[in-house]
């Protein structure tokens, strides 16, 4: 009977941890309330009301622990743990201790999902069957991302979390080129960055699969094109410091396996008609890009205001101003700054510092520390084994490079889960056998 009820619940999990994946970027409308698409972080109504998609999340870290496989993760995970109970801890002296509560209890889902999906992804086939299933997903965020930014409007899709989009509404992103206004594409989530974020990481993965693939001509097809239309998407976003991430780490992920493979899947060249088809049609925007002109639109001047005063609050406030309070706590002190500079700053490390003091850095910094010290010493001897090692690095140079550029990695449920999942996967190789060719 045991047995039994543990393979039902084994594959209960694979299934929702499955669909999780699949709706991670899709940015679903609460249960509660409809509330504003930025989510509970810096939305000001019903703050500790949770998304659909961490609902299943704690119902699949219920189900990771009750299977009694979370003891390993559990402990990997114990700084980011420590960290979701400071910023729940941090409500006591918050200005507004509901969104400190709400920001804790994001970080702490999230958490669990990262150890929930370093599980799965250990399992049999769970590498390759939960890939299929992001691609898949990021696939057809990328769409509709090209469509927005075709049409320069949104689609309606409000269920989705799609905002009101146009070219004329403000505070909604946009580039000029030629004379024209242009929509940068969003998908369903808060900001084309976000979407870009997201991007990023699913091509790399998916050009890490194509390269390191041993499968059948029609499968890397597939996965090649899926590829040219992921990164046609990204390019519709105009995040620069994406599209160079993307644009580096592919060269090197490529020359790389070229020099231990000798040679290179004549598939991935189904890729480039798409790409070089949208970097066509994008490029006068794509070379004039800077922020549309407009003050309201977020560029250098609002940049640098949010991190000047985290850099004084971090001084006057050791312990910080509480969890997802940097906006509430900018708008308080500087009164002075109009409402579209009073934002967090575009720097996560300052962001932390800002919202949960020093002690909430140093935790982060010492599990980064840790990871990447562990990740380093996991000695892989496959050529496939280190296609994925160096891709893995890759991406974690481009979420680093994002996080010096932006605070939606903090600041937003969907960036948290994006850096969840990319944890999760982390964690997913630290312990595995080393694999050879």
């Amino acid at each position: 009977m045991g047995s039994a009820r543990q393979r039902n619940l084994g594959q209960l999990q694979q299934y929702l941890v499955a669909l999780i994946v699949f709706c991670a970027p899709w940015s679903v409308v609460w249960l509660i309330s409809h509330g504003n698409q930025t989510g509970p972080v810096e939305n000001s109504f019903l703050h500790l009301a949770l998304y659909p998609l961490e609902i299943l999340m704690l119902i699949s870290a219920g189900i990771w622990l009750l299977t009694g496989s979370s003891r390993r993760e559990i402990r990997r995970l114990a700084p980011l743990f420590a960290c979701a109970v400071l910023a729940i801890v941090s409500a006591v002296w918050a200005r507004q201790p509901e969104l400190a509560l709400a920001s804790g209890i994001h970080i702490l889902v999230a958490t669990l999902f990262a150890g929930v999906l370093a599980d799965q992804l250990r399992k049999p086939a769970g590498e390759q069957r939960l890939l299929g299933v992001f691609l898949a997903s990021m696939v057809l965020q990328a769409l509709w991302g090209l469509i927005q930014t075709a049409t320069g409007s949104d689609l309606g899709l409000r269920v989705f979390g799609e905002g009101v989009l146009s070219t004329t509404a403000l505070g909604v992103a946009k580039v000029s080129g030629s004379g024209d206004v242009i929509l940068r594409a969003y998908g369903s989530l808060p900001h084309p960055n976000v979407l870009a974020g997201y991007l990023l990481v699913a091509l790399l993965l998916g050009l890490g699969a194509l390269l390191s693939s041993h499968a059948n001509s029609r499968r890397q097809s597939a996965l090649a094109i899926f590829l040219g239309l992921l990164g046609a998407g990204l390019l519709a976003t105009y995040s620069r410091v994406a599209l160079a991430a993307a644009l580096l780490g592919s060269a090197t992920v490529i020359i790389y396996a070229f020099k231990q493979r000798k040679a290179l899947p004549k598939q991935l060249l189904l890729a480039l008609p798409v790409v070089a088809l949208a970097a066509a049609v994008m490029f006068g925007a794509l070379l004039q890009r800077g922020e549309f002109n407009s003050p309201r639109e977020s560029g250098v001047d609002n940049r640098a205001a949010g991190i000047t005063f985290a850099v004084d609050s971090a001084l006057r406030h050791p312990l910080g101003v509480g969890a997802g309070n940097a906006t509430v706590a900018i708008a308080a002190d500087r009164s002075d700054l109009p409402y579209y500079q009073q934002q967090p700053p575009h720097l996560v490390i300052l962001v932390v510092v800002l919202e949960l003091g020093w002690l909430g850095l140093a935790l982060i910094l010492y599990f980064v520390f840790v990871t990447a010290r562990d990740f380093h010493a996991n000695h892989v001897n496959g050529t496939k084994e280190r296609i994925a090692h160096l891709t893995l690095v890759i991406i974690a140079g481009g979420l680093l490079a994002s996080s010096l550029f932006d605070h939606f990695l903090w600041s937003l449920p969907q960036g948290l889960w994006l850096a969840a999942g990319f944890v999760g996967i982390v964690l997913s190789k630290l312990d595995a056998p080393a694999a050879h060719s």
